[in-house]
């Protein structure tokens, strides 16, 4: 996580060079530990489904069945359906990370 801290910090310098525009650093601390704690999360779910399926190509395939496909299944069924968009914070991982990958502001308590 320092390396991706650093490689964006890095980037941003170089394209503000680049482009002649400012340099934005606008992410606090609060919010880059968010990042880290959902990137966290989403990497002790690889580790589990490695752990369940022991194997990598597997495991590498679930987590991106897991990841991309079953939670747009899940993001239209809670569109069209109203008795399941109560339910999606609790069966859909993404939905209930966005919270920590989206820089708006703090979590709330039912976040």
């Amino acid at each position: 996580m320092v390396l991706t801290f650093a490689a964006g910090a890095l980037g941003n310098v170089f394209s503000g060079t680049l482009t002649g525009d400012s340099l934005v650093w606008d992410v606090t601390l609060t919010q880059a530990l968010y990042f880290v704690l959902g990137n966290i999360s989403s990497l002790l779910i690889g580790f589990m489904l490695g752990v369940l399926i022991r194997s990598s190509t597997g495991a590498v395939v679930a987590f991106f069945i897991y990841t991309f496909l079953v939670s747009t299944l899940l993001g239209l069924l809670a569109s069209s359906q109203a008795w399941f968009r109560d339910l999606q914070p609790w069966v859909d991982i993404q939905f209930a990370q966005t919270g920590l990958f989206i820089f708006d502001g703090t979590l709330t308590a039912e976040q």
